[in-house]
């Protein structure tokens, strides 16, 4: 086999590989177990068929504070397409109602544990993920700017009109 054909075999192995990562179908996003504040039992698997979004914030998180007025607007445009909207405390003690709503926010809490946060690999604050109508995670992002907004507000009208929900 000459040079050129052995090169042109391992461009077509590694661009495929490139390709079937970058275009393969989301994971199904991993099963959770959280509370509310008020102790309710929250489960992945009682959403099925609804998108959620995971907003894993803590209290000491200066770009959390920011994301939070930005995760309510979400939360009110959403809702009434079955978007389900959390914010999850992680890493903090503070009460998350009282917390959520001095920054002005209404969107629901849970209060995440040491197996969420890993499972859904949190290893900064805030982390977003949001869950498909089918359980695939479609969005995952970590951090804040000031584009993140429009970019989950696009990710969340794109699923929606794909699966049919306007």
């Amino acid at each position: 086999m000459s040079r050129t054909a052995v090169l042109f075999a391992l461009f077509l192995l590694a661009s495929g590989g490139y390709f079937w990562q970058k275009y393969r179908t989301s994971p199904y996003a991993p099963d959770f177990e959280m509370r509310t504040p008020d102790g309710r039992r929250v489960v992945r698997d009682d959403y099925y068929g609804q998108v959620i979004v995971l907003d894993f914030w803590a209290s000491w998180c200066p770009p959390c504070r920011v994301s939070i007025p930005a995760m309510d607007r979400l939360y009110d445009r959403f809702r009434d397409r079955g978007v389900r909207v959390y914010g999850v405390q992680v890493r903090d003690d503070v009460d998350p109602v009282a917390f959520l709503e001095r920054h002005g926010a209404n969107y629901p809490s849970l209060v995440g544990n040491a197996d969420v946060e890993r499972d859904y690999g949190v290893n900064a604050v805030p982390t977003i993920v949001v869950i498909g109508a089918d359980g695939r995670v479609i969005h995952r992002s970590q951090g804040w700017s000031s584009g993140t907004e429009a970019r989950l507000e696009r990710v969340l009208n794109d699923h929606l009109a794909q699966v049919g929900i306007d």
